[in-house]
């Protein structure tokens, strides 16, 4: 990515010539990787929560593929960015109304605490028919989500784009730039 005027071009972009390299997904596998390559840490840890719950933000979270912690993440990790995955379904519907600011600032708060980076999946995979998003309702989450972000000040918080790029298609078949 070359930077411009219209793009980052502080901490959110790597120096010319160098990739930022980011790892996941959960707190087991991390500290299998960090055990087997201890040097140089990861540009990036991976991590998931949910819009519903907020989970394995604060404390431990189990999905079935590992245990997720963010705070754990952070403090293990101080040199490396984090990559958090948001999930919203069933959710997307009460961000633009206002009725979610709460939940919003909750986890915005948090993430403003990071001193470093953060790239917040918003609705990650969100073509993925497993997700059933709306396109139309995404596209008024993020706008309101981004809104909030912006009202109240956050900056190190980048939201970012991550498709499913799932091989039997996308959300009832909505082309990707749906």
């Amino acid at each position: 990515m070359s930077t411009t005027e219209s793009s980052p071009t502080h901490k959110f972009v790597p120096p010319p010539g160098r990739t930022l390299f980011i790892i996941g997904q959960d707190n087991d596998t991390l500290g299998k990787y960090m055990a087997a390559i201890p040097s140089p840490h990861p540009g990036g840890v991976t991590s998931y929560t949910s819009f519903n719950r907020l989970e394995g933000t604060t404390s431990k979270a189990n999905y079935g593929s590992g245990n997720l912690f963010l705070d754990d993440l952070v403090e293990k990790h101080p040199e490396s960015v984090i990559a958090l995955g948001l999930g919203l379904v069933d959710y997307l519907p009460v961000i633009p109304s206002g009725q979610a600011n709460r939940k919003i600032d909750t986890l915005l708060d948090l993430l403003a605490t990071y001193d470093r980076p953060v790239f917040l999946r918003f609705g990650y995979e969100f073509d993925g028919e497993w997700n059933h998003y709306d396109p139309a309702e995404f596209k008024q989450g993020w706008t309101s989500f981004r809104n909030r972000m912006q009202e109240k000040g956050i900056t190190n918080v980048a939201m970012v784009w991550q498709s499913a790029t799932y091989c039997g298609g996308t959300y009832q078949q909505k082309p990707i730039e749906a």
